[in-house]
């Protein structure tokens, strides 16, 4: 049976906001730590548990004793420029190794063949490493590769969750990596490699500790070959002995159930263009990818129902809410919260930043908001872990780089939430700064005092949200803003550094200018310059540059922090032909004085030269299709807003019938193609025909007459 709703939301901001998270009555939220683009979590078994974070720019961190260490427990040699490469996920064996030692799991983007472009150079892999709790180190001489040589040559779908079983096997997620495998062929919606048992793309894995298959895997018989570290294999007649289940597109975070003896697994699939989904694993199964969508055919909130030999999801939802990229969650263990709670499944989305309840009902399943105002662009990995004497719920912000707890208090106080800005932060004495905490916050709605500590031995308090101070001696101070509510609970410090007696830089975009308009491919410099009041022009390593990439109503990193100067950046594709039109890049500058007063950071837009490209038959009216991403099928002529060298499918059906009942043969494109090829977007505005004849018909008992030749006598 098809459990689905669309989840009855109002549309939702994606734009990150300065509001508290909302919780339910009985729960508080606290920031644990921040890091650098964190990915995923994981946490030790022991008594006082250490945290471990991924980033996704290489970096293993270790949290322990309520610090973030500043050493690094490993920086892998990782691809992470553009979309989803770099660190995806994370998962810390349930045993030790030896009295000091542990496996961990990484997921990440290979840095293969000494460069980070596109196609093979760079793969998804999954590899086991040992880690040493007495050092804190992740050795990267024993990774041991165990899923590996996973394409994804325009940098997404590359998904990479993995969880435990309860039958002791590993589970790994493993998006379809946009083109088909083992070559870089047949890319976006023509990938049809998540349905292939031959391919390990678009799968959920099952594997040992040591990367074998267990023998009762649905595709490991007599026809199978081992895959793990090839992708797949070239012999489509073959399947892959570590194949779980197939047909997702980028199933980005799994779950399995701690409450059941068996292994109940939750996928959580990033849809295309109409329907985000959550299925539940189950051997062989195939969920339909890249023909349906959802419980639809792809592109489709009407085609739907069921399909014979294919699963649908146990719940979906539509993208007109704002919520449009599922990332998954955990399962909430028994008796660690009210009992309405038990064994419900959670799960996020990264764009509208909210976390969800899975709530069965007679008619299925539907979900009802548990945490909104995260903000947009947040969500990537929710998990449980230690608290206590108990557990709590952790949720990993990408957007603003912090990671959550959220644990149940029942009816006793929660502790109010401090926030804190300062306006200026530097300049020359005498130095008046006004201090607003405007943005503090009780979960209990009571009355809050402000207690402000100006870093230079003033203090006051009072029942204000904002004040001034003047600070009349030069020197870095740590201004700071605690709230106690009217229980006499306070909240954390927050913090705000005050320069004075020093002025801050002022970052200068050089070049692009903002009048370029790039091109698939195209490498563009990145140039920019700093001057200081006291200090004049600086050295370019005081520079640091940082390049988003706006698609549709989302974010996805394309250039981490980087300092220096004269940055090359090859352009990159849109995701689909959908989002050409509103995709762009967002350059990010800023600088530092040799003291570390930064500047304010500088920010310009960089777009694409946006190319009409129009599909037309002739005669009009006719049905065609594109692929660029997503099939779409549309009557002719209609015209798309493309990027230059952006590659795309153009298909004209071979034969088709029009209004009217007139049938129409195929008979050419305008530029020689074949009914179906790729066309590469030139640089100016062009159109492509699809050329059609009519079909010669007869009426029903047309009498033929045949002129027989002469006989000749």
């Amino acid at each position: 049976m098809l459990y689905r709703l669309a989840l009855l939301l109002p549309m939702i901001s994606v734009m990150p906001t300065a509001a508290a998270p909302t919780l339910p009555s009985g729960f508080s939220d606290s920031l644990v730590t921040t890091a650098v683009f964190p990915t995923a979590i994981g946490f030790l078994p022991e008594s006082n548990p250490r945290m471990l974070i991924t980033q996704k720019y290489g970096d293993v961190r270790v949290f322990q004793n309520g610090q973030l260490l500043e050493t690094s427990a490993i920086l892998l040699n990782t691809c992470a420029e553009g979309g989803e490469r770099g660190v995806r996920g994370l998962l810390v064996d349930t045993q030790l190794l030896t009295s000091h030692t542990i496996y961990v799991y990484i997921s990440y983007t290979f840095h293969k063949k000494g460069t980070c472009s596109q196609g093979s150079d760079s793969v998804s892999r999954i590899s086991r490493f040992i880690f040493d709790t007495q050092t804190n180190q992740i050795n990267p001489a024993s990774e041991v590769p165990l899923i590996d040589n996973l394409i994804s040559p325009t940098g997404n779908h590359g998904s990479g969750d993995l969880a435990w079983g309860k039958d002791g096997y590993l589970y790994v997620s493993t998006g379809d990596g946009t083109c088909n495998t083992p070559e870089a062929i047949n890319c976006n919606g023509l990938t049809s490699a998540a349905h292939r048992p031959y391919s390990l793309l678009g799968k959920v894995l099952r594997i040992t500790r040591d990367g074998d298959s267990p023998a009762d895997n649905p595709f490991n018989g007599a026809n199978s070959v081992v895959c793990r570290l090839a992708g797949g294999t070239t012999d489509t007649s073959k399947t892959c002995k570590e194949v779980f289940a197939m047909g997702f597109r980028n199933p980005f975070r799994i779950a399995v159930n701690p409450n059941v003896a068996q292994t109940q697994l939750y996928i959580a699939d990033v849809g295309a263009r109409k329907w985000e989904e959550i299925n539940q694993g189950r051997a062989g199964a195939d969920y339909g990818w890249d023909t349906r969508e959802g419980h639809c055919a792809v592109n489709s909130t009407t085609n739907c129902g069921t399909v014979p030999g294919l699963d649908n999801p146990i719940f979906d939802y539509g993208r007109s809410t704002g919520c449009t990229s599922v990332t998954g969650g955990p399962f909430v263990p028994t008796g660690i919260w009210p009992a309405e709670y038990d064994g419900a499944y959670l799960f996020g989305d990264y764009v509208c930043g909210i976390i969800f309840q899975l709530i069965p009902t007679d008619n299925g399943m539907t979900a009802a908001p548990f945490i909104t105002n995260i903000g947009g662009n947040s969500l990537v990995h929710i998990s449980f872990g230690p608290f206590g004497s108990g557990k709590a719920l952790y949720y990993v912000n990408i957007g603003n780089g912090q990671i959550h707890r959220v644990n149940y208090t029942g009816s006793a106080n929660r502790r109010p939430i401090a926030a804190l800005s300062a306006n200026p932060t530097s300049g020359l004495t005498p130095l008046r700064v006004t201090f607003d905490g405007s943005g503090s916050s009780d979960p209990d709605n009571n009355a809050l005092t402000y207690l402000w500590d100006f870093g230079d031995s003033s203090r006051s308090e009072g029942s204000s949200p904002t004040t001034t101070h003047t600070y009349s001696v030069s020197g870095t101070f740590s201004a700071s803003l605690v709230v106690r509510d009217s229980n006499g609970s306070s909240s954390e410090a927050k913090t705000r550094t005050i320069t004075v007696g020093n002025r801050a830089p002022t970052a200068v975009i050089d070049t692009p200018n903002t009048a370029v308009r790039f091109a698939i491919g195209q490498q563009i410099t990145l140039h920019g310059y700093a001057t200081d009041p006291e200090e004049g022009a600086l050295a370019s390593n005081r520079l640091t540059w940082e390049v988003t990439l706006h698609h549709e109503s989302h974010t996805h990193p394309l250039l981490g922090p980087t300092t220096g100067n004269d940055i090359v950046l090859t352009m990159p594709a849109p995701e689909d032909i959908f989002a050409a039109a509103n995709s762009y890049l967002e350059l990010r500058l800023s600088a530092k004085d040799s003291n570390g007063l930064a500047s304010t950071v500088v920010t310009q837009d960089l777009r694409p030269a946006l190319i009409p490209l129009t599909l037309a038959s002739n005669p009009p009216g006719l049905s065609l299709q594109v692929i660029g991403g997503v099939p779409e099928t549309f009557v002719a002529p209609k015209t798309f807003a493309s990027w230059p060298n952006y590659q795309l499918q153009i298909i004209a059906p071979a034969t088709q019938t029009d209004s009217h009942g007139q049938i129409f043969v195929f008979q050419s494109w305008s530029d020689g193609g074949l009914a179906t090829h790729q066309i590469s977007t030139p640089v100016e505005a062009i159109v492509y025909t699809a050329n059609y004849k009519p079909k010669e018909t007869f009426p029903p008992n047309h009498v033929w007459k045949i002129a027989l030749p002469q006989v000749l006598n």
